[in-house]
């Protein structure tokens, strides 16, 4: 017989989330895990659909970001009728849908686990009433870090008995597989994978870096296209040890970090930065901003180092000490970075899923 399953709801279904599915897969019965995208396209991501398959649900064909309210509602009842699912696995409650779906969950009675990476409170009120809330709702959280883990529980107030960690892992086995490099195989180089967008704070580091040393000695390598990419480019005018790139694709993205020597992502706002867990299962050492949610989990003393956001001098600094770091101290780090991430694995976020959804 098989057992009654947990059906997992995201936006769209993309190429980390296929693998957190093969690890929940893995943890339960065959045939115990359903899972749905919200939408059929997202105007960030060009993920494809699942498209098939008897686990798989589309809730509507429109993109996420298009009203279709009804139809979603309407589809997600009718897997909780049919398929009798015993848990629920959904993308937050940012969305109304999302809402929907957690008071139709509660009167199917169903357990329900929310995933949340904010740790950035609106403060006072706001959070009062949406910590009460949260509470009432009876459900589970399962949380990207530390950041968010105290958010929920010294701001929101939601009993820690409650939460559980981490939500933002990412197939490190994936990104692990072309980093075998060592300090002299891989070329002078830091990599920041980023969207060419303001809350990045590119142009902090093009400014930071254009007055270094480090430029005698490295590259700046940035990843990702993005609205921003003129104006950029126009601050980096004729200066050779600094390249862009457009976004690629997943199975090449493994490459560009393999090749890469250190990792910096200095940006305003990230609720968490999943690209950070991708560069250190690459075995790179990491300079982060202040800003991104994943640095007191990630950036630790024996890999990373933590910038104050948008300090331009602060940031030179750390590239200059980090371009003459010995080779031996490099190799330290580098292995240091893919020790840590492993706390962050894919099976990881399964084994802590399923506890979150027992009894």
């Amino acid at each position: 017989m098989t057992p009654a399953p947990v059906l997992v709801v995201w936006d769209r279904i993309g190429d980390y989330h296929r693998a957190r599915l093969a690890a929940l897969e893995a943890q339960l019965p065959p045939g115990a895990v359903l899972y749905a995208d919200l939408g059929g396209a997202d105007q960030l991501y060009g993920w494809k659909s699942e498209n098939g398959g008897e686990r798989y649900f589309l809730l509507s064909e429109k993109p996420i970001e298009s009203a279709d309210f009804l139809r979603r509602v309407l589809r997600f009842w009718k897997i909780l009728r049919q398929e009798k699912p015993r848990a629920l696995a959904l993308s937050g409650y940012g969305r109304a849908s999302y809402l929907a779906f957690l008071l139709l969950g509660k009167v199917h009675r169903c357990r329900i686990t929310l995933f949340a990476e904010s740790w950035y409170g609106k403060g006072g009120f706001r959070d009062r009433l949406k910590g009460a809330l949260l509470r009432l709702s009876g459900c589970r959280f399962l949380l990207s870090g530390q950041r968010a883990l105290a958010h929920f529980r010294d701001r929101l107030g939601v009993p820690a008995k409650r939460l559980f960690l981490p939500y933002s892992v990412v197939d490190n086995a994936h990104f692990a597989a072309a980093s075998g490099g060592a300090f002299r195989e891989r070329e002078p180089v830091f990599l920041c994978v980023a969207r060419f967008s303001p809350e990045k704070d590119l142009s902090t580091l093009l400014e930071a870096f254009l007055s270094s040393s480090a430029r005698r000695t490295h590259r700046l390598r940035l990843l990702g296209g993005g609205p921003q990419k003129a104006a950029l480019q126009r601050q980096a005018e004729g200066v050779e040890e600094v390249e862009f790139l457009d976004w690629v694709g997943y199975d090449e993205l493994p490459g560009h970090y393999g090749r890469a020597r250190f990792f910096i992502l200095p940006s305003r706002f990230e609720p968490w930065g999943l690209v950070v867990n991708e560069a250190m299962a690459a075995a790179l050492p990491v300079i982060l901003s202040d800003a991104c949610g994943c640095a007191p989990d990630l950036a630790r003393k024996e890999n990373g180092e933590v910038v104050p956001s948008g300090d331009v001098d602060a940031l030179r600094d750390i590239l200059d000490r980090m371009a003459a770091l010995p080779e031996e101290e490099w190799a330290r780090r580098s292995h240091a970075s893919r020790a840590i991430v492993e706390e962050y694995s894919c099976g990881a976020w399964a084994r802590n899923l399923c506890r979150s959804l027992q009894p």
